[in-house]
This record gives C-alpha cells, sequence and structure tokens, in this order.
C-alpha cells in the first residue's frame, strides 16, 4: 500500500497522537523548569516567559511615550529580575501604577472641567430701564474676565415666559462655576408680574437698576423711534389730544418714567439690598466710578478702571477699551448717541413740571438724589 495512503487512512489518529504528545512536552518542560537542580541552561520557565514579554510591551510603549534616553534612565534605576521566579522589581510596579494613577487623574479633572462648562441661568438682571444706558452697561460688563452675557435682549419673563426655564437656560452662553452670566432686557422693569416670575427662578438673583433724568430719557425714547421711520412729533406722543398744555399719563414713554410705580412692584418680591441704582449720567461723565461700584456689587474683582475707557468729543460718550493697552478703542454702535431731534421749548418745560414730585418720590424712595431738572 503507498505511504501517501497509508499516511490519509490514518490522519485523524496521527493528528490526535500529535496533538498528544505536544500537550505532554509542555507539561515535561514546566515540570523541569520548576526545579533548580534539573533546570538545563538555555531553558526558561512559562511564568518567566510570560512576564518578559509583557516586559518588553510595556518597553517599546514606554520608549514611544518617553523616548529612548529617559527609557534607559529608568531601566537603570529599577531592580532586576530575579534569577529564578522572574518577578518584577517593586519600583517600576510603583512607577506604573503612580502614571496611571495620575492619567486617571488628569481625565477625571478634564472630564469635571468639560462638566462645569455648561449654560446657566442669569446669576444678574439687568431689568431696564430703556434708553438710560443698559447696552452700555452690559458691553462695560463685558470686559471683565469674569462675566459672560447673551448677544440680543432675551425678554423672557416679559414675552416667551410660556416657553419655560429650560429654554431660557439655552439661551445663554456658557460659563463656568466661577463666572457670572448676566441677561439684559430693559423692558423688565415695567412690566407687571415680571418681578414674580424671576423670584420663582432665583430669589437671590441680584438686579441692576439703570436710570436717567426721564425728560432726557422721554426725549432719546423718541429720537429712536424717529431713526425707525415713525413722524409724530413729542408733543403729539406726549400732550393729551384734548390739551396740547397738559402732559398723558397713558402715553408709553411718559408711563416708563415713573420711576417710583414701577419701583415699588420690585420691592414687593426683593429687598433694597439685591437692587443697585446705576446713574445713567455717570455711565456718560464718570464709568469707572460706576463700574467699582458694580464689580463690589457682583462680587467681582476690580478689573475694569479708568484704564478701560476712552471718552469721545465727538459722540460724546465713553468709548471702551478691550484691553488697557489698545491703541485704538471701540464706541457702540451708531445707534447710541444718536442726536436728539429739537423739541418745542414749552413742551420740555412741561414735561419737568410733570415728573419734578415724581422724581421727588423717587428720590425718597431709594434714598438718592439724582439731582434731575
Amino acid at each position: 500500500m503507498d505511504v501517501r495512503n497509508i499516511i490519509w487512512r490514518f490522519r485523524r489518529k496521527i493528528f490526535f497522537f500529535g496533538c498528544i504528545s505536544f500537550v505532554f512536552f509542555l507539561f515535561y518542560m514546566e515540570t523541569c523548569t520548576d526545579s533548580n537542580s534539573s533546570q538545563k541552561p538555555g531553558l526558561m520557565p512559562l511564568k518567566t516567559m510570560a512576564i518578559n514579554r509583557r516586559i518588553s510591551n510595556l518597553r517599546f510603549n514606554k520608549s514611544i511615550e518617553l523616548g529612548w534616553d529617559e527609557l534607559m534612565d529608568r531601566q537603570k534605576s529599577r531592580s532586576r529580575l530575579t534569577e529564578g521566579g522572574g518577578v518584577v522589581s517593586s519600583s517600576l510596579d510603583s512607577e506604573d501604577s503612580n502614571e496611571k494613577l495620575n492619567r486617571k487623574g488628569s481625565k477625571k479633572r478634564n472630564r469635571k472641567r468639560t462638566t462645569d462648562f455648561m449654560r446657566r441661568l442669569p446669576q444678574a438682571i439687568i431689568i431696564g430701564v430703556k434708553k438710560c444706558g443698559t447696552r452700555a452697561l452690559l458691553e462695560y460688563l463685558r470686559l471683565h474676565p469674569k462675566v459672560v452675557a447673551p448677544g440680543p435682549e432675551i425678554h423672557f419673563f416679559d414675552r416667551s415666559y410660556n416657553k419655560g426655564l429650560e429654554w431660557y437656560r439655552k439661551q445663554m452662553p456658557k460659563s463656568l462655576p466661577e463666572q457670572v452670566t448676566v441677561e439684559k432686557s430693559p423692558s423688565y422693569f415695567i412690566t407687571p408680574g415680571v418681578p414674580q416670575r424671576i423670584k420663582n427662578m432665583s430669589s437671590s438673583v441680584k438686579l441692576l437698576l439703570a436710570v436717567r433724568d426721564p425728560v432726557q430719557r422721554a426725549i432719546s425714547d423718541h429720537a429712536q423711534s424717529l431713526s425707525n421711520g415713525k413722524i409724530r412729533t413729542l408733543e403729539e406722543r406726549v400732550m393729551k389730544e384734548t390739551n396740547k398744555r397738559e402732559v398723558d399719563p397713558e402715553s408709553y414713554i411718559v408711563k416708563i418714567g415713573m420711576y417710583a410705580r414701577h419701583y415699588r412692584q420690585w420691592l414687593v418680591h426683593f429687598p433694597k439690598s439685591q437692587i443697585l441704582l446705576v446713574s445713567g449720567e455717570e455711565l456718560v461723565t464718570d464709568p469707572a466710578k460706576v463700574m467699582a461700584d458694580v464689580q463690589k456689587f457682583l462680587n467681582l474683582e476690580e478689573v475694569i478702571n479708568e484704564d478701560y475707557f476712552f471718552f469721545n468729543e465727538t459722540k460724546g460718550f465713553p468709548c471702551l477699551k478691550r484691553d488697557p493697552n489698545e491703541a485704538v478703542p471701540k464706541c457702540l454702535d451708531g445707534s447710541k448717541g444718536r442726536p436728539h431731534p429739537n423739541v418745542d421749548p414749552v413742551v420740555l418745560e412741561t414735561l419737568r413740571r410733570y415728573y419734578k414730585p415724581l422724581n421727588e418720590e423717587f428720590y425718597k424712595l431709594v434714598g438718592t438724589d439724582f439731582h434731575w431738572s
């Protein structure tokens, strides 16, 4: 019978006996190397071979991360393998453990930092008043590294409250725990129900209220309306139709300047200590002083000072330096500092007489005399 036919016929038995022989050979090698007396030169225990293989992989990985020179220095400082057992020294184990712990700690810190950088509900809100410098106040605050603010006015508490607080939170920029998120919507001050809604969100929120001579505020409001294409005169807007010598208390731009009436509704829900009054006139004449008070009120380090401002004689209000060493300051856009229209002196005097008792009432309420004419 041909040899090839015999091998093919008994191929399964040959394969089976070959596997059994190989297993016995491995068992023999393991038994021989466990005894020091019977260990032959050149033979290495299987456990030691496996450990050496892991060590080789470790060396290769370390050579990539640390570089060859640093790896060689580490190899000189660690202990050798023991002759019989092939045990890795404790110094190498401790170095590896420390590196793993450091890497884990770094990952946790980075993960925590990423988690902390999130959108938060505002801790401070500029609640008003329209045309009293609220935009300038917010832009001045943006100079501070610990302040973040959304771009447009959100008008959540007066126009979009039905969208819910989660929607409101998503409108805020991302911030870190040590930063202060500030939102600005000037119509909050005059809208009924807003103080209660804000308190429901946070009873500890800090409120910033910019105020200005109500007569000048009304003129500025009217100038904005003219720039938007409206053609009614200030007299038509603030005076009664039946008597052009009397102020119309129901006029929108007149009611905004009734500060005491609106301020009282806020005192029902917030103490005076949580409402900082900001003089719109001082925002123009002495912005550094105003910002010192604002930063103190918000528990911020006093960073914004006179070095950040440059008074523009042409525009008539301060321009900002994003950096104190900045050569060219940045002014607010053209909608700010626009020239006021000519107003009939009789209308002006009538407005001043109308607001005088209202202003005095407001002075007593807040404990500050703003000396408005």
